[in-house]
C-alpha cells in the first residue's frame, strides 16, 4: 500500500507543479509544457500500473506510462539544449520527435503483436501493489538505445556549455546532465 501512496503523492505534486505553471502563465514556453505534460501522464501511468487488478488494465496503465516516457527524454535533451544556448540541428530535433513516437507505438502495440513485448503480466505483491512482468521483443532494444544517446547527448551538451562557458553557466548544464545521465544508468542498471 506505500508503494501505491508513493505513486499517489508523486502524482499529486505534478498536479501542482502543473497547476502552478498553468497559473503562472509559463506554458507559453513550448518544451517547458510538454515537459510538465509528460511527466505529468507517466507518474499517472506509474499509479495506475501499481492500483491495477487486471492484465488489461496494467496493459493500458503501461501504455499510459510509456506515452510520457518516450517522449520525456527527447523534451529534456531539447530543454537543455536551449538553456545551453546550443543549437541543436533540425535533423536531429525531428529525429528526437520521430524515435519517441516510434517508442510510444511499439509500446502501444503489446498484447496486439510481439514486436515490443512478447509477454506481458501482472505480478500482485502482498504489500498490496502491482508491477508489470514481460518479457521483451527483438525490438524493445530500440528504448535502451534511446537512453542510451540521450546519455551521449547530455554529456555532448556538457562539453559545448564548457567549451562555450562566457555563455551558459557550465554548472548548470553539468547538474542537469548528471542528472539526466544518472536516471539513464540507474534505469540500465535496473534492467541488468
Amino acid at each position: 500500500m506505500a508503494v501505491i501512496v508513493f505513486y499517489a503523492f508523486a502524482f499529486g505534486l505534478n498536479i501542482l507543479v502543473f497547476s502552478n505553471f498553468i497559473c503562472r502563465k509559463e506554458y507559453q514556453s513550448g518544451l517547458n509544457f510538454f515537459i510538465c505534460i509528460a511527466l505529468l501522464i507517466r507518474s499517472y501511468g506509474q499509479l495506475m500500473i501499481a492500483g491495477s487488478q487486471s492484465v488489461d488494465m496494467a496493459r493500458f496503465a503501461n501504455e499510459t506510462f510509456y506515452f510520457g516516457s518516450a517522449f520525456l527524454p527527447a523534451f529534456l535533451f531539447l530543454a537543455a539544449a536551449r538553456l545551453g544556448r546550443v543549437k541543436v540541428p533540425a535533423f536531429i530535433e525531428v529525429t528526437c520527435i520521430v524515435y519517441s513516437t516510434v517508442i510510444m507505438f511499439l509500446a502501444v502495440s503489446i498484447g496486439r503483436s510481439e514486436i515490443y513485448y512478447k509477454d506481458f503480466y501482472i505480478v500482485k505483491h502482498p504489500e498490496g501493489y502491482t508491477t508489470i512482468g514481460k518479457v521483451y521483443g527483438p525490438l524493445h532494444i530500440l528504448y535502451p538505445i534511446m537512453l542510451a544517446l540521450y546519455a551521449v547527448g547530455f554529456v555532448w551538451l556538457f562539453l559545448r556549455a564548457y567549451r562555450n562557458r562566457n555563455r551558459i553557466s557550465k554548472r548548470v548544464i553539468a547538474w542537469a546532465s548528471f542528472l539526466a545521465v544518472t536516471v539513464i544508468v540507474l534505469y540500465a542498471l535496473d534492467k541488468i
